[in-house]
């Protein structure tokens, strides 16, 4: 028989405990790509008479950037699937069965949205990190 913390670490989370952590997952990875973006830019002003960088630099800022819209479009689409949830919910008590099956599949499809954007987010931000490491060691 489980005891009282394994029992609560099994409860499954809500769905804004869910939006709210992936949320701060996002912030996370919004900032380490604006700070990259912000960080090419500055090199691209330092290193603008080394020929040979500029275009190292200028794909790490466009990674970068790629990571910031990343970012963007995966908050929003937690904050539609949030919506959606609740658009759900009121279909539910309403007992409105089409409505509480179109936006609980609007709600899926949302969060998915937001997983993928997360992930393409924390890629672009690794590829970005790792073209900055190329230039700091080749040059």
């Amino acid at each position: 028989m489980p005891d009282e913390w394994s029992e609560k670490q099994l409860t499954p989370l809500s769905m804004f405990e869910l939006a709210r952590h992936w949320i701060d997952g996002l912030k996370i990875i919004g900032a380490g790509n604006g700070a990259g973006l912000l960080a090419a830019g500055a090199a691209l002003n330092t290193f603008s008479t080394h020929q040979n960088l500029i275009p190292w630099i200028k794909a790490a800022a466009i990674v970068y950037f790629g990571g910031v819209f990343a970012f963007a479009f995966g908050l929003w689409f937690i904050h539609v699937a949030v919506f959606e949830f609740d658009e759900m919910a009121h279909s539910s008590r309403k007992q409105d069965r089409k409505g509480l099956e179109n936006h609980s599949k609007r709600t899926t499809s949302n969060m998915n949205l937001a997983n993928t954007m997360a992930n393409v987010g924390m890629l672009t931000f690794l590829i970005g990190t790792a073209i900055g490491f190329i230039i700091m060691v080749k040059y």
